[in-house]
């Protein structure tokens, strides 16, 4: 889990400094954290790392990649999402939540 989340707040800091340099040019960078699971299949068989406190999704399910997720890609390539830059996302029923 350590490795895991250095390598994702990592990532993070990349999405934050690329969008602060990018945007004096007009472009956007945004982040979308999603369950695993919601992005393919070959993730439910996976031995993915888990919180040592498993709590119920807020929703009650995982995210679907046509129905929750693509939506979110599309509203940050349209005009309106171009008002967002630096931010993260978090498309993943509420798994991730901090209390």
């Amino acid at each position: 889990m350590v490795a895991l989340s250095t390598a994702i707040e990592g990532q993070r800091g990349l999405v934050k400094s690329t969008a602060r340099q990018w945007g004096r040019l007009g472009l956007t960078v945004n982040w979308i954290a999603a369950s695993a699971k919601a992005l393919s299949p070959q993730f439910a068989k996976a031995a993915l790392p888990t919180k040592p406190d498993p709590v119920p999704l807020a929703f009650g399910r995982v995210m679907e990649l046509q129905a929750d997720i693509v939506p979110v890609i599309e509203f940050l390539g349209s005009a309106a999402g171009r008002a967002m830059t630096g931010a993260t996302l978090l498309v993943d029923g509420g798994e991730w939540m901090v209390p």
